[in-house]
């Protein structure tokens, strides 16, 4: 189902529809009103536009991939639980929405813009904090996708979301495959990802999907192991660029840059959907260590220590515990 509808570009609507998995009885699925039927050309189009080919079905690790939570009892119960597979660059770039809500967008305001609170005190949510993060998130993800964070005057954006159904809308045909989710929505263990992948695709128009890999890709998802770049930048941008950066090169006045340079030390908490959190100090003044300047493309260097040094060549990075690693099991 393809539920769309359109905002004013000043209006704000508190309206939403939770579905908690845990507080459905026991076999309950969540009843879904409204809404538009899927029709074949659009699940065509969906599927041809996010993984290459109608006639035959996603990987299956689509199909299974769950947005959940770790508990919030846990230490890491602002986070993400995710198997390593090609749905972990979504739920990466969700993730990082999830985060920003909880340090900064859900805090109490003060006059001097500062914490009232240390960090670590909003990285520790109960389950009703869990809750309000994901559906805001996933509520700003489809936004940014449907171009509500930028509207030209007098425009409007259009969002669309894609709702469970256990009808079924599209038939098996030599042109479609049916994979018991797109041509129905239809709500199972594991579908989260999917669904959510279909609302920021759809918000954002299969069409202009296609002009954001500018020819350097025919569909968005890669056959990565952990997911496709552009999943991770339509997520934190809303454009499905396949470049590291926006798709867009701005080259304004002076006045409108910021120095790097008066940002001299500071730590980095790094974070990764397979259970991995380290805390890493980044001192970005220059050294002068007897071996000599450090390199980005040093073999010795983890992956975020070469993208810390792209920025601060000879920057000393300073690991506060065990060096990143990855877990494939989702505690």
């Amino acid at each position: 189902m393809l539920p769309g509808k359109r905002y004013a570009p000043a209006v704000l609507t508190e309206e939403r529809v939770l579905y908690p998995r845990n507080k459905l009885s026991p076999g309950a699925k969540p009843c879904v009103v409204g809404g538009k039927p899927i029709t074949e050309a659009q699940a065509i189009e969906l599927r041809v536009t996010t993984f290459g080919t109608a006639s035959c079905s996603p990987r299956a690790e689509w199909i299974r991939s769950p947005i959940v939570m770790r508990a919030a009892s846990q230490p890491l119960g602002y986070g993400l639980a995710a198997p390593r597979n090609g749905a972990r660059s979504l739920l990466a770039g969700l993730q990082a929405h999830i985060i920003k809500w909880l340090l900064f967008d859900s805090r109490p305001l003060t006059k001097d813009n500062k914490s009232l609170e240390p960090p670590e005190t909003y990285l520790r949510p109960s389950e009703e904090r869990q809750e309000e993060a994901l559906w805001r998130a996933c509520s700003e993800v489809i936004w940014r996708c449907a171009g509500g964070m930028n509207i030209p005057q007098g425009g409007e954006a259009k969002a669309v979301v894609a709702l469970p159904s256990d009808i079924v809308y599209v038939q098996h045909s030599s042109y479609y495959f049916q994979d018991g989710v797109t041509e129905k929505f239809k709500t199972e263990e594991g579908c989260g990802a999917l669904l959510l992948l279909y609302a920021a695709v759809l918000s954002r128009g299969c069409e202009n999907i296609k002009k954001d890999l500018d020819g350097k890709l025919t569909y968005l998802v890669s056959s990565h192991v952990e997911g496709s770049l552009n999943v991770v930048t339509l997520l934190l941008t809303g454009r499905a660029t396949p470049y590291l950066h926006n798709g867009v090169v701005y080259i304004g006045d002076e006045d409108h840059y910021v120095n790097s340079y008066f940002l001299f030390k500071f730590d980095i908490h790094y974070y990764t959907c397979g259970g991995c959190h380290v805390l890493l100090n980044v001192d970005t003044r220059s050294h002068d260590d007897s071996a000599g300047p450090m390199r980005s493309d040093d073999i010795s260097a983890t992956p975020l220590e070469k993208l810390i040094h792209t920025k601060w060549q000879d920057a000393k990075i300073t690991w506060t515990g065990p060096g990143p690693h990855f877990s494939d099991s989702p505690n």
